[in-house]
């Protein structure tokens, strides 16, 4: 048997959508919750991280990733969400699929 142990690296969130979503409200309000989720998930772990990641995915199923490193670590959902959003209103839409991660 063999037993590692290791800490996170990162905390991601995800989400699919039945369809190509092109509505900018809606893709922010999934940009907030998921950021929500993360930022949620590392105050509980006691973390914070400072690279904020998006990934995306188009209706042709390639994938983009765009990220953007912070000053400082933070495990702030306003922070986490405004980095992603700048990030996803340089991308442009409809998405398929929609991800944000932050590197602790």
């Amino acid at each position: 048997m063999v037993l590692t142990e290791h800490e996170a690296k990162s905390m991601s969130q995800e989400t699919t959508f039945a369809r190509d979503v092109r509505d900018d409200t809606a893709l922010e309000r999934t940009v907030r919750q998921l950021a929500g989720d993360v930022a949620g998930y590392l105050r509980k772990s006691n973390l914070a991280g400072s690279t904020i990641r998006l990934k995306l995915r188009w209706p042709d199923f390639s994938t983009l990733t765009r990220q953007s490193t912070l000053p400082q670590r933070t495990d702030d959902e306003t922070i986490i969400a405004g980095t992603a959003l700048t990030l996803l209103h340089a991308c442009g839409s409809p998405v398929r699929r929609f991800g944000s991660s932050v590197s602790v």
